[in-house]
């Protein structure tokens, strides 16, 4: 568990599945995540990912827990072979939780992991160019942009 005060990131369980799948069946969240995220989002694909994440050595992926209640996800995919000093990092909140600093104050937490325990060296993070809160959080954590990638992703057709 990592926690600051305000928030903790700590392992989801298959008991947080009805408030996770609650907040997580959102198309505003779904519209900034990669495919593999449903929509709608059941109970069942909360079993499905809290069951797959639970196999993690280590943990990479962290329920992001704001006043004892399930608010979002931070996870990292590490890279491999000469990029095994680097991973992404990827995060969502439900709606409720929005505007509130969470996200920056879980990113900031993750991102100590990642270089204290972890020893990565470097974090990227990829962003839809019109996710101008998630663009926000990652500056306040003094990630920089270091390219736009123009043609190379698709949401929605």
């Amino acid at each position: 568990m990592l926690t600051n005060g305000k928030i903790k990131l700590s392992k989801l369980e298959r008991s947080h599945r009805q408030e996770f799948s609650q907040i997580a069946n959102n198309r505003e969240i779904w519209v900034n995540l990669r495919d593999v995220f449903p929509h709608p989002y059941s109970k069942k694909d909360a079993d499905q990912f809290i069951d797959f994440i639970s196999q993690e050595s280590p943990q990479l992926t962290f329920g992001i827990f704001y006043r004892d209640h399930i608010a979002g996800v931070i996870g990292l995919s590490p890279f491999s072979d000469i990029n095994r000093v680097k991973a992404e990092v990827g995060f969502w909140l439900g709606k409720p939780y929005w505007g509130k600093g969470i996200a920056t104050s879980a990113l900031q937490l993750i991102c100590d992991y990642a270089f204290n325990d972890l020893r990565l060296i470097r974090l990227e993070a990829l962003v839809f160019d019109y996710n101008e809160a998630s663009i926000r959080v990652l500056e306040k954590n003094g990630f920089n942009l270091d390219a736009k990638l123009e043609k190379s992703s698709i949401k929605m057709e």
